[in-house]
């Protein structure tokens, strides 16, 4: 595994694989978006593409918390969002596996554990999050996925 994008929801710490990442953004304007689903704040404009604002942390169930205005944005190829978290940190090498890796029992997507200087984090899977989120617009009757 490359490097990984730390990143927290509550007081739970995150990561994400830096191959999954477009880019950081920060404090760009947040457009209104009608009749949107549950858990998405609106959308942001990144280089000219409209993408949705996901509250991460409403959507894998955390409550809510005033959160930074700095929005990690999915590579296109990954997912179309960019996600609200409640604090963005920095790109790290994760530690080598010390035998077999445990897996969470958490209900959103699938998210390993791993080991970032010595401290334990969740890593997301960011293609799990896409079918999820693409499974919710199938059951809301959404025309388009994310």
């Amino acid at each position: 595994m490359g490097q990984v994008l730390l990143f927290r929801l509550g007081e739970d710490s995150f990561a994400l694989e830096v191959t999954a990442l477009q880019e950081v953004v920060d404090h760009p304007a947040l457009h209104y978006l009608p009749q949107a689903p549950e858990h998405f704040l609106g959308a942001i404009n990144v280089h000219g593409q409209v993408l949705p604002l996901l509250d991460l942390s409403g959507f894998l169930g955390y409550p809510q918390r005033p959160r930074h205005t700095r929005y990690i944005v999915l590579a296109p190829e990954v997912c179309a969002v960019a996600l609200a978290v409640d604090n963005v940190g920095r790109i790290v090498t994760p530690d080598e596996p010390e035998g077999e890796e445990d897996q969470s029992t958490q209900t959103g997507p699938r998210s390993e554990e791993i080991m970032c200087g010595g401290v334990q984090v969740r890593l997301l899977d960011a293609g799990q999050l896409h079918a999820r989120l693409e499974q919710m617009f199938q059951v809301t009757g959404g025309q388009d996925g994310v």
